[in-house]
């Protein structure tokens, strides 16, 4: 985000600080064993995040993979189209797919408004995240599942490349079903080394540049940097 800003407002590249939101850490221990068969989607049933994405990429792949299930967890805005009549989410899922087996494997968990019993819920669920938004500006839910040590697929648009770092830490996926389903395709392929090693690198990711230690540091810098600014424009007077 800050080199596309630097980029596009001439004269910036010396003045702008980005600093990012964070976690402490110390919420997001004690999770459960990584199982690639579950696979999560947490925002609002809307459009602009890629919710319709994640459902016809899943009810695909549900057809060769009949293991895998989906959770989603969010609010229904009720706003998903048929033309121009708005659906909710299960009158949406029944439009895209008649198929009784692929639906009941499609979990629709109640929205967690406390986020303190959002994150435990999620300890206990831990697998592959999609979050393919649109847009987004910064992705804190990312980050929370990154910290709980999923396996995340984002997508590129808005905040998620200063998040991640593809086939490293995570994924990212265009807002089109084809990359969302190739992204998905190697992630349930992934052997448990390679899921051990990617995931571990996500929590890693998090404690070293979105931690509230490591947030807290580049603030104490950025203030020492303008003390030490001012004081050498008071010594020229």
């Amino acid at each position: 985000l800050l080199v596309r800003i630097k980029t596009s407002i001439p004269g910036t590249a010396k003045k702008l600080e980005y600093i990012p939101n964070f976690l402490l850490l110390t919420e997001f221990s004690g999770f459960s064993k990584f199982n690639p068969n579950r696979i999560i989607f947490v925002g609002r049933f809307e459009l602009r995040k890629g919710i319709n994405l994640v459902l016809k990429v899943f009810i695909q792949m549900a057809k060769v993979k009949k293991d895998i299930n989906l959770y989603l967890i969010g609010k229904d805005t009720k706003s998903m189209r048929n033309g121009r009549k708005k659906l909710n989410i299960y009158q949406y899922i029944n439009l895209l797919t008649n198929n009784h087996h692929i639906i009941k494997r499609i979990h629709i968990l109640d929205h967690v408004n406390d986020r303190v019993k959002l994150i435990s819920k999620l300890k206990k669920m831990r697998g592959i995240a999609i979050l393919p938004s649109y847009y987004e500006p910064f992705g804190f839910v990312t980050i929370e599942l990154m910290a709980l040590r999923y396996l995340v697929i984002c997508s590129n648009q808005g905040g998620g490349p200063d998040i991640i770092t593809p086939k490293v830490d995570g994924f990212l996926s265009e807002p089109k079903k084809y990359s969302l389903l190739n992204n998905l395709d190697i992630c349930l392929n992934f052997n448990e080394k390679d899921t051990n090693k990617l995931t571990e690198n996500a929590y890693k990711k998090i404690s070293s540049q979105f931690s509230y230690k490591a947030v807290a540091k580049r603030y104490r810098l950025l203030y020492q940097g303008i003390v030490s600014i001012q004081r050498d424009d008071k010594s020229r007077f």
